[in-house]
């Protein structure tokens, strides 16, 4: 790992598709990072101070960028490609969180709740989306 693929990296995740990382991208940036403050505290120089929050700047935004994919995939049971280590448990455990709501709101709206506010408000947003297609 080093600062320029890390740049890569974090470019190809501003786009909207999950971008493709090494499959021990987070190990990887956790030992670039540690060899970084390493250095930096050694010297004590400022541009090594730099470097380190700008990469740690990096790659907050390269993990939040992924987890934003991930959890709204996951949300809508999209399929991704390109996830990696826990990334798939996280998709794996959101998405089937999803499921286990939507079958549940399923299951427990029955007839007593059809009068419920809530349920009428939505129902009537539900009505109205149909006819405006």
């Amino acid at each position: 790992m080093n600062y320029q693929i890390l740049r890569d990296i974090q470019r190809n995740e501003r786009r909207q598709e999950l971008g493709r990382v090494p499959n021990n991208f987070y190990e990887d940036c956790r030992i670039f990072l540690r060899k970084l403050v390493k250095e930096y505290k050694e010297t004590q120089e400022t541009e090594k101070r730099i470097i380190a929050e700008n990469t740690m700047e990096i790659i907050r935004e390269i993990m939040d960028n992924r987890y934003e994919k991930i959890v709204h995939a996951a949300a809508t049971g999209k399929k991704l490609d390109n996830m990696v280590g826990s990334e798939k448990n996280l998709y794996y455990n959101l998405n089937k969180t999803f499921n286990d709501y939507k079958e549940d709101y399923k299951e427990n709206t029955r007839e007593d709740d059809k009068n419920d506010e809530y349920n009428l408000h939505y129902s009537r947003q539900n009505k109205q989306w149909i006819s405006n297609l």
